[in-house]
């Protein structure tokens, strides 16, 4: 397989592994500076939350790269389905998070945001829905 011409179609997934990727680097450099974005500010007192930050990302991290990989091998249809599969499942887990944290109108935008990407890639539409 080799990298596929680019479309504009193919930015919402690109646009997603950049921010996984380099966007979840943050709490390895400054993780008091992430904690507003990522969690409750309150949790920037608790210090072993910070490793399990640091952890959360790596993942998210590695998330990226999955779809980096996927792209640049040119399988857009995975790319797709991961979207997929991944903006759900996040934007779900988010919302639970932020709301248990009480936090429900940022829990909310970001399921928002999740459901629009999964929608994007379950639809198929990176891939011109074939």
């Amino acid at each position: 397989m080799q990298a596929p011409i680019f479309t504009p179609y193919h930015i919402p997934p690109l646009f997603i592994a950049t921010a996984f990727t380099f966007g979840s680097t943050l709490p390895f450099f400054n993780q008091h500076y992430a904690i507003p974005d990522a969690l409750p500010p309150y949790i920037d007192k608790y210090p072993p939350a910070l490793l399990v930050l640091a952890t959360q990302e790596g993942r998210t991290i590695v998330t990226g790269l999955v779809m980096f990989t996927l792209y640049y091998q040119g399988d857009i249809r995975a790319v797709d389905k991961f979207l997929g599969v991944v903006g759900g499942v996040l934007g779900v887990v988010d919302l639970y998070v932020c709301w248990k944290a009480g936090f429900p109108g940022k829990g909310l935008l970001r399921l928002a945001y999740g459901m629009a990407f999964s929608a994007w890639g379950l639809g198929g539409l990176s891939s011109g829905g074939q």
